[in-house]
């Protein structure tokens, strides 16, 4: 039988032209390249397979896919480091990739993926300023660290309205927000929810209104979108309306300072005041809608197409992201839906605006019940 290996052996190496060794005891099998050094060899022996010898390491190239064991039966893989004690395993009884005086490296911008999603679900990073976690997609993906702001890099808003200041039947302003409306309108914590949420109530009647911008004084601003400044930024609103079906006209997004003033929305149900805005409005015409608007002063009013369709009592997320270059972004429950170029004229690209939401009554009546809103923007 032996003989018969050895012929066999004999013929491979005439194919592959290469040299092969079979020895008496312990078979061991060494293939040669020819014209290379005796120490450059393959060799199968006690049970190994070895590339070169003890002294002699040779480069190993795999054209294909490596598989080690089988589904449900594994192999401990031990890679050893160049210090004694140190390497990597992958424990197969474990179920456990280890690292035994040894260490993981990723560069600047290279993400650690968690989740079970193809991409990942979330992905932790260093930028090579500072670090990152966030969402791999959706509305916040690639957003700074909102755990942990670096402060001098870019700030974090969080407003939960728990415990806010109430404005009933009054213009007013505390809690850092402005209100403004008719003679009885509320702006109110609503009595028994968790987590804190303010409800909008204009008075009933149609074009009756109230207003709620973010900042105390009126001269306040939070976000500005300009070009190729990489200055990126988000916000974020959760809210919902109280009806579809009525006709009333309500607004969530951004405007320039001192916007909450009677008829930022105007009375015809179908654009704003002569200001800086952008953000998600329902018409009184289409009540089913929820469309994307933006207006730069003294131009035109935009509208940038549909965001969705919203659902009486049912909260939903509407937010803004900038890219920092030129392009805006409108999202609805964290997926994309509408785009805007900054630079194409109409849109409000190097003015200072904050957050607003709005309520015009028209034939019908809509409370609107704000749960949170959150901006994150580099500086």
């Amino acid at each position: 039988m032996k003989k018969l290996l050895i012929i066999a052996f004999l013929l491979i190496a005439f194919v592959l032209q290469a040299d092969i060794q079979v020895e008496q005891g312990n078979i061991d099998w060494r293939i040669y390249e020819q014209g290379t050094p005796a120490t450059q060899y393959f060799q199968v022996y006690h049970g190994r397979v070895m590339v070169g010898n003890s002294a002699t390491t040779l480069p190993t190239y795999l054209n294909g896919g490596l598989y080690i064991g089988k589904d449900d039966t594994g192999h401990d893989v031990v890679l050893y480091g160049a210090t004694s004690s140190s390497y990597m395993q992958w424990d197969e009884s474990a179920d456990m990739l280890l690292f035994e005086a040894s260490d993981a490296k990723f560069g600047d911008d290279d993400y650690l993926l968690f989740g079970d999603a193809t991409s990942g679900d979330v992905q932790m990073s260093w930028n090579g300023t500072y670090f990152e976690t966030a969402p791999v997609s959706g509305f916040w993906a690639n957003c700074p660290n909102l755990s942990y702001p670096d402060a001098s890099l870019y700030f974090h808003y969080f407003e939960d309205f728990i415990g806010h200041v109430n404005f009933p039947a009054a213009s007013g302003a505390g809690g850092g927000w402005t209100a403004l409306g008719d003679a009885t309108y509320d702006v109110l914590n609503a009595a028994g929810t968790i987590g804190g949420i303010v409800q909008l109530s204009a008075e009933a009647g149609s074009d009756k209104e109230v207003y709620f911008q973010l900042g105390e004084l009126g001269t306040e601003t939070y976000i500005e979108y300009v070009k190729d400044s990489g200055n990126k930024s988000w916000v974020e609103f959760r809210v919902a309306a109280s009806s579809i079906t009525g006709a009333a006209n309500w607004f969530v997004g951004l405007a320039e300072e001192g916007a909450a003033v009677a008829d930022f929305i105007v009375d015809t149900g179908d654009s704003t005041a002569n200001v800086d805005m952008v953000g998600f409005v329902v018409w009184e015409g289409d009540p089913n809608a929820i469309d994307c608007n933006y207006q730069l002063a003294d131009s035109n009013f935009v509208d940038a197409g549909l965001s969705g369709v919203p659902v009486a009592n049912t909260f939903l997320t509407l937010g803004l992201y900038f890219d920092g270059v030129q392009t805006v972004t409108w999202y609805h429950n964290g997926t994309a839906v509408q785009t805007a170029d900054i630079d194409n004229g109409y849109f409000p690209a190097g003015e200072e605006m904050s957050p607003i939401i709005a309520i015009k009554q028209g034939a019908a009546n809509v409370t609107l019940s704000v749960d949170w809103i959150r901006i994150v923007a580099e500086r």
